[in-house]
């Protein structure tokens, strides 16, 4: 739980035939595969997708990955903030249209349900707790760990459309809804 019951919001729909925004929220280290990362957004552009990237997290890979994005020429559509507080990061989850975090494991992967919690489809690896948070594709995209293989799925996705989008995206912040920290304050004094 990261966030309150008052910090809930209604629903939005949003469209996904503009721009659309990806955020990841990690450590920019080899479990967490940033690099993956923005090589899945990188091959979206390439099909025609117009996407954008804004990276949340520290680590002894970040400059690594700010090389690779200047020399691929993505400073447009790719952003790294390294660590920010709070309200910056879900300020900008709040119009976010996926959450993506490829990890090699997670034990509660808080980043893909902070995404969830405002809306935003989570996009993950078939790692941990994630197939059943995801709902085994019902409330996320579940994507493997090649990535030709994620573009693809990605990229299909897409192509369900609007209204198949927003009914995943209602169902991850509905499922994320029920995390909160007064839940959790809540149970520990129950226990």
């Amino acid at each position: 739980a990261t966030y309150r019951d008052d910090e809930k919001i209604s629903f939005k729909k949003r469209s996904y035939n503009k721009r659309l925004k990806f955020v990841f929220i990690g450590a920019m280290v080899v479990g967490k595969r940033p690099e993956l990362t923005v090589k899945i957004i990188e091959g979206l552009r390439k099909k025609g997708v117009d996407a954008e990237l804004h990276m949340f997290g520290d680590g002894n890979l970040i400059e690594e990955i700010k090389s690779y994005i200047k020399e691929k020429n993505l400073d447009d559509y790719i952003f790294i903030y390294g660590n920010r507080d709070k309200s910056e990061v879900k300020s900008c989850l709040l119009d976010a249209h996926f959450t993506i975090l490829p990890s090699k494991s997670e034990g509660w992967p808080k980043a893909i349900a902070e995404g969830m919690f405002f809306g935003g489809i989570p996009i993950s690896t078939k790692i941990s707790c994630l197939p059943w948070i995801l709902d085994y594709g019902k409330r996320g995209i579940l994507i493997s760990e090649n990535l030709d293989e994620a573009v693809k799925l990605i990229y299909d996705e897409l192509n369900g459309g609007d209204e198949y989008l927003n009914n995943m995206a209602f169902k991850a912040k509905t499922w994320a809804h029920q995390y909160t920290l007064n839940r959790l304050e809540q149970e520990i004094r129950n226990i």
